[in-house]
């Protein structure tokens, strides 16, 4: 027989513990796993024991890489993505933080390449919040230029769930600016 597989400790057999799928857990339910499992040959129990540690070394990169990819990509997704909005020669581009609490931050940049931009969004923006209208508590940027950026922030009471929706409105433009996302990705 070639491959030998040791069987679990008989206190083991049977009994499974709850899943720790915390950064140590992972990592200390894998080094548990590589001593409970011996993968040798006749000829690696003798003449080629460091072949056995480069296999078990590079076993552990590779489920560590794996586990570090889907961490970063379940992270990634539930993050809210930044929104642009572009009319009458000027681009807006707003990007939400992630709340702290009750205090809803979004980052706010404004281009144009024709004039002063000169808009105050605490009287400009409304952030709507399952249906009820929120008016900026702060917004700090410097002002005119033809490139504005600047934190807007909202205090947000309780836990929101439904859709969110900021309307900025900016003079000369018929239509306010809205931006959608989806309320799962503040929580």
């Amino acid at each position: 027989m070639d491959r030998v597989g040791a069987a679990a400790s008989p206190h083991q057999e049977g009994h499974r513990a709850p899943l720790d799928l915390t950064q140590a857990g992972i990592r200390a339910a894998f080094y548990a796993g590589l001593d409970q499992v011996s993968v040798r040959t006749k000829c690696q129990d003798r003449a080629f024991p460091r072949t056995v540690h480069l296999c078990r070394a590079i076993a552990a990169a590779a489920i560590v890489v794996a586990a570090a990819t889907w961490v970063q990509g379940a992270v990634a997704q539930a993050a809210p993505q930044a929104q642009t909005s572009e009319a009458a020669g000027v681009k807006i581009t707003v990007t939400p933080r992630v709340p702290a609490g009750t205090n809803w931050t979004f980052t706010v940049v404004m281009d144009t390449h024709t004039g002063d931009l000169q808009d105050d969004l605490r009287e400009a923006a409304v952030l709507v919040v399952d249906g009820t209208e929120l008016r900026p508590v702060q917004w700090t940027a410097p002002s005119g230029g033809h490139h504005r950026e600047g934190e807007l922030s909202f205090s947000v009471p309780g836990a929101q769930r439904g859709p969110i929706e900021l309307r900025i409105s900016r003079p000369g433009e018929p239509q306010p600016r809205v931006f959608h996302w989806d309320g799962t990705s503040f929580q």
